[in-house]
């Protein structure tokens, strides 16, 4: 689900974060997921 539409639908930011992040994981962006991890603290 694109965030726009999730942002749209209610859906709360901190599982909206959880799929970013799992998402990269999933595609082995680990350097990108350090990035969102240490930005995100």
């Amino acid at each position: 689900m694109p965030v726009a539409q999730a942002l749209h639908d209610g859906k709360p930011l901190e599982a909206i974060a959880d799929e970013v992040l799992h998402a990269a994981l999933a595609v082995d962006h680990v350097d990108d997921v350090a990035a969102l991890l240490v930005r995100r603290a």
